[in-house]
C-alpha cells in the first residue's frame, strides 16, 4: 500500500506517477492556509515561486509579469493561470538562486510559505521582496478511516510505502504514525527528509529531487 500524504493539489500528478503500482491511500497531512496580503503588483516586474502551493493563492494582476518557477509542476500551474513568460529555474531553491544571479529583472516578489528552506530575499536583498502568503497546517491525529485502511484486511501484511517530499512533512508523518501497527518503508526526495527520526524500516533517497525519481523507487519497493 502507498500512503500519499501530499496536499490535494498534487493528487492527480501523484496518482499518475505511481498510482497503478499498488493500492494508494490519499491522506493530506498538511493543508495550506492563506495568511497575509499580497503587495501591489505594479511595484514589481517579476514573481518567483518555489512551490506550486503559492500559485493557488495568486490574486489577479500578476499575469503580465515574468515568472520564475522551481519544478515542472509549478511552471505548468503558472501557465494555466495565464502567465505568458514562465522560466523554470531547476528543481530546487538552490538551483533557483543560481539561475537568478544572471536573470533579467528589476524587482521580484517572492510569495512563500511561512517557513522556507531557501529565502530568496536573503539571497538577493536589493532585488527580491519575500512575503509569507500561506502557512501549512498539520494534522494532529490519524483518522480512524486511515488507520483501518493501513492495518485492515485490504493490507494484510501491514506494509506501507511512504513517499516523503519535504523535511516538514516527513517530521509530521513520523509523529503521526509512530504508534500505528504497520511497517513503513520511506522514499525521500532528498537525504534532508530523514533528519527527523521516524519509524522507517527502509530509508531510500531518490536519485533526483523529482516526482519521477520518487516514483522509480516506489515501484522498486513494490516489486520487491
Amino acid at each position: 500500500m502507498i500512503l500519499d500524504t501530499r496536499p490535494a493539489v498534487y493528487r492527480a500528478r501523484t496518482a499518475a506517477a505511481y498510482g497503478d503500482a499498488a493500492p494508494i491511500v490519499h491522506w493530506p497531512i498538511q493543508t495550506p492556509r492563506a495568511i497575509g496580503a499580497w503587495p501591489d503588483p505594479t511595484a514589481f516586474d517579476a514573481i518567483l515561486f518555489t512551490s506550486q502551493l503559492a500559485v493557488g493563492f495568486l490574486p489577479p494582476g500578476w499575469e503580465r509579469h515574468k515568472a520564475f518557477a522551481v519544478g515542472e509542476g509549478t511552471a505548468e500551474a503558472l501557465k494555466g493561470r495565464g502567465f505568458a513568460t514562465v522560466i523554470q529555474t531547476g528543481l530546487t531553491g538552490a538551483e533557483m538562486v543560481a539561475a537568478l544571479k544572471s536573470a533579467d529583472f528589476r524587482r521580484g516578489f517572492y510569495p512563500s510559505a511561512a517557513k522556507v528552506s531557501v529565502d530568496l530575499a536573503c539571497a538577493f536583498p536589493e532585488k527580491v521582496e519575500r512575503r509569507a502568503v500561506y502557512e501549512m497546517v498539520a494534522e494532529d491525529h490519524v483518522p480512524d478511516a486511515i488507520v483501518a485502511q493501513i492495518t485492515g484486511p485490504q493490507n494484510p501484511d501491514k506494509r506501507v510505502i511512504a513517499p516523503l517530499f519535504s523535511r516538514a512533512s516527513a517530521a509530521v508523518l513520523a509523529r503521526l504514525v509512530a504508534n500505528i501497527d504497520a511497517t513503513f518503508d520511506a522514499v525521500g526526495i532528498s537525504a534532508a527528509v530523514f533528519e527527523t527520526p521516524g519509524p522507517w524500516r527502509t530509508k531510500i533517497v531518490a536519485a533526483a529531487p523529482t516526482l519521477d525519481a520518487i516514483a522509480t523507487e516506489v515501484r522498486r519497493l513494490v516489486r520487491a
